[in-house]
C-alpha cells in the first residue's frame, strides 16, 4: 500500500478507535454532572491555558464543577494531544438532549494558539445570513447575531462556539440544511482572520458537503485561501474553481489581492 493513503487509513481508524471513545466518556461525564433542568450544556477547553468552564447554552445560571471523571477525560485528550501531535489548543464542545430524551454532541477543535488571536475583520465573502423558517429558527438567529456582537468585540474563539451552537439548534440532518453551509464558511473566514488554516480548510470542506454548497463560490474561495496558508498545492485549482463559480465581479469584490493571478490562471 502506498505510503499517503497508508497514513490517511491510520488517522482514520486513531480517530475512531482512540480519540472518539474518550470523547464519548468526556460527554456521558458532563451529562451526568449537569442539572436535571438542563437539556444542553457547553463546555470549552484549552489545553495548557485557562481552566476549563462548563455552561449552559439555555441560559441557566447554576455552577457546575468539574467532576473527577471530566478531569480524566480532559488529561487523556492532553495526553493524546501530546503523543499524537494533534495540533489541538483547545475544544468546544456542545452537549444537548433530543426530543426522544437521547443526547447529541458535536466538539469544535481548535488549533495553532486561538485564544491570543487578533480579531478579525468582518468578511464580506458569506453576506447576510440567510432567512430560517419552522422549528429553531429564533434561536439560530439569535445565536448568529450574538456570534456577529462577539466578533465585533474581538471575541473570535466565543464567536466560532456561538457559531457551532448555531449549528447544534438547526433542526434536522446538518449537511442538509443550506444554513449550515453558511455557518460553515463563516467559521472558516473567523479561523483564516485568526491564522488558523487548517481549521479553516475543515470548516470550508463541510460547508461544501451541505446541501446546495457543493459549487459554491464562497466555500470553495474559503477552501483555497486555507489551502494557501497550510501549504497545499491543490489551493491553485480550488482558488480557480471559485472565480469560475463565482464571475469576476465578485470574485474582485471578496478577493481583490489575488484578482490578477486567479485571472490568468483561469484563462489557461
Amino acid at each position: 500500500m502506498d505510503e499517503a493513503p497508508q497514513r490517511a487509513r491510520s488517522r482514520i481508524v486513531y480517530e475512531s478507535e482512540v480519540v472518539q471513545p474518550t470523547v464519548d466518556a468526556l460527554t456521558r461525564a458532563l451529562i451526568e454532572t449537569i442539572p436535571a433542568a438542563w437539556h444542553a450544556v457547553q463546555l470549552v477547553l484549552s489545553f495548557g491555558g485557562s481552566p476549563p468552564v462548563v455552561t449552559s447554552p439555555d441560559g441557566h445560571r447554576d455552577e457546575v464543577a468539574v467532576t473527577p471523571r471530566i478531569g480524566l477525560a480532559l488529561a487523556m485528550l492532553d495526553r493524546l494531544r501530546v503523543d499524537r501531535r494533534t495540533g489541538w489548543s483547545g475544544a468546544v464542545l456542545v452537549v444537548r438532549q433530543q426530543a426522544d430524551g437521547s443526547w447529541a454532541a458535536a466538539i469544535d477543535w481548535h488549533y495553532g494558539g486561538l485564544a491570543n488571536a487578533t480579531p478579525p475583520r468582518t468578511s464580506s465573502v458569506t453576506g447576510a445570513m440567510p432567512v430560517v423558517s419552522g422549528d429553531g429558527a429564533a434561536r439560530y438567529e439569535a445565536l448568529v447575531a450574538r456570534a456577529e456582537s462577539e466578533l465585533a468585540a474581538g471575541e473570535a474563539v466565543d464567536a466560532i462556539a456561538t457559531l457551532g451552537e448555531a449549528l447544534v439548534a438547526l433542526p434536522g440532518e446538518t449537511f442538509e440544511r443550506s444554513e449550515a453551509g453558511w455557518i460553515f464558511v463563516r467559521m472558516s473566514g473567523i479561523r483564516l482572520a485568526v491564522g488558523d488554516g487548517r481549521g479553516a480548510a475543515r470548516n470550508a470542506q463541510s460547508a461544501l458537503r451541505c446541501a446546495g454548497w457543493g459549487n459554491d463560490a464562497r466555500a470553495l474561495l474559503r477552501l483555497g485561501q486555507a489551502q494557501q496558508v497550510i501549504g497545499d498545492d491543490t489551493a491553485g485549482a480550488t482558488l480557480v474553481a471559485a472565480y469560475r463559480a463565482g464571475g469576476d465581479a465578485w470574485f474582485a469584490s471578496v478577493a481583490p489581492e489575488l484578482l490578477a493571478w486567479v485571472r490568468t490562471a483561469a484563462a489557461r
